[in-house]
């Protein structure tokens, strides 16, 4: 009694199911997001649809490709090498680190004239703020460990308006240090009056 309603559905469709084994996964995603798409925009036709995620892939797979091509594009010219400006990045980032754990004992006047006279104007304004956290660790202001962090230091100071321009120049060091890019000599000496009246305050 009501053999055939109780077989019906897409569990017991047997041909579609290995119609739909016969797919790839891809093509199955395709499909099931052809289907939602048909939902959501009340599309009536199953392949004007399915253009539709075809479309959606294609612009999908170009962005990609155009993003890894940039990835790899600011990597090789900003971080690997600077086979056309000198120096490269890397060593860079190992001698700032090293400086980093010593930074008591360095003379950093001499080593912002070294490094500005390779113009390198990004790794002088390293110098800067490294040698303002030395500063302020000699007239113990803050309590200096290369495992603390810009926001540590913010914290340990007492003084309001120090306080203030500290997380100004810890805002441009950010931005200069780990900016993707290089700077100018002249956006180089608009931010170093920001250090040096912040080391004439101290």
């Amino acid at each position: 009694e009501n053999l055939g309603q109780k077989y019906q559905g897409d569990d017991f469709d047997y041909l579609r199911k290995e119609q739909v084994n016969q797919f790839t996964l891809w093509q199955r995603f395709k499909m099931w997001l052809a289907r939602l798409i048909q939902r959501l925009f009340r599309i009536a036709d199953p392949g004007e649809s399915l253009n539709i995620v075809e479309w959606i892939v294609k612009i999908f797979g170009i962005l990609l490709i155009v993003w890894v091509l940039y990835k790899i594009v600011t990597s090789f010219l900003y971080k690997d090498s600077r086979w056309i400006f000198g120096r490269s990045t890397e060593s860079i980032e190992i001698m700032a680190h090293e400086l980093d754990q010593n930074i008591l004992s360095q003379d950093f006047k001499a080593l912002i004239q070294e490094s500005l006279q390779r113009k390198n104007y990004r790794l002088s304004i390293r110098f800067y703020y490294l040698w303002i956290l030395k500063l302020l660790a000699e007239k113990e202001l803050i309590d200096w460990d290369f495992q603390k962090t810009n926001y540590d230091y913010y914290n340990e100071l007492k003084n309001p308006e120090l306080k203030k321009q500290f997380q100004y120049i810890s805002y441009l060091y950010d931005y200069c240090w780990y900016g993707d890019f290089d700077l100018t000599r002249s956006e180089f000496e608009n931010g170093e009056k920001s250090f040096k009246n912040f080391i004439n305050q101290l």
